[in-house]
């Protein structure tokens, strides 16, 4: 993987140059995954067009995510939304009203919760089947795709590519912790923000963990899918509909 530096986002990566478990090693300048690009600068997006190829972004956030801090517009470059999500959902989603203190600890969910019901609910299954297709048949520049804080929707995406073009389960997971570079300084000033708002430490501490990357959220997900569809291979081939034949030579 390769980290992209950016004004404006702070978890952006290029999955290039990562290898797989056959040794070979993924194409630079193809795909990238990232958080909100609402704050890119003008250098920003100069750099993603001329210098990474940029050609298509795909939003996977919900439509009021969107309203409320919007994609800026690159010349050239295509844009499709595909929410995951069919709307606000606490701990994923990050609509205004989901940024405010909830005086109930008991109604944080529970991002395990949350990460199966990517790979269980029929919704976000046929919207990560659309967003994958999409980007296997993307064949001319670079290919972004984002949520929010790039960790949850984004992840998800990022790893079912990254199985796909048959890169290790290890790196994979490496890969989807490698967020919290940029999550776990943003969650220790959240959980200060609602301990300052509300004085309850239990509140503050459950806050701050929606909004980093754990093991134990994706592990979730994984445990799932083996049990319940007999493993990755099988949720690829038959939730996702991608087969070998569909995956296109990105590899140096």
């Amino acid at each position: 993987m390769e980290k992209i530096f950016l004004d404006g986002a702070k978890n952006v990566r290029d999955l290039g140059n990562t290898k797989t478990k056959d040794g070979k090693i993924i194409k630079r300048k193809r795909y990238i995954r990232s958080n909100k690009l609402v704050n890119l600068s003008e250098a920003d997006k100069k750099k993603l067009k001329d210098e990474y190829d940029l050609s298509l972004i795909i939003d996977l956030r919900t439509s009021r995510e969107i309203e409320e801090k919007p994609d800026p517009v690159i010349e050239g470059v295509e844009w499709l939304h595909m929410p995951i999500i069919r709307m606000t959902r606490a701990g994923i989603s990050h609509e205004k009203e989901e940024r405010k203190s909830n005086p109930d600890p008991s109604k944080i969910p529970d991002m395990r919760n949350l990460y199966v019901e990517f790979v269980e609910e029929d919704y976000c299954i046929e919207m990560f089947k659309k967003t994958i297709h999409t980007i296997l048949n993307h064949k001319s520049g670079s290919v972004l795709w984002h949520c929010s804080e790039g960790k949850d929707r984004c992840g998800m995406v990022s790893v079912f590519m990254e199985y796909i073009l048959g890169v290790d389960t290890d790196d994979i997971m490496e890969d989807y912790l490698e967020t919290n570079v940029y999550s776990i300084p943003e969650s220790k000033k959240e959980q200060k923000r609602v301990l300052a708002d509300t004085g309850n430490e239990e509140l503050a501490e459950k806050v701050g963990r929606l909004i980093i990357a754990d093991r134990s959220y994706l592990q979730a997900a994984l445990d799932y899918v083996d049990k319940n569809y007999g493993g990755m291979d099988n949720f690829i081939k038959e939730k996702l509909m991608v087969t070998s034949d569909m995956v296109p030579e990105v590899f140096e």
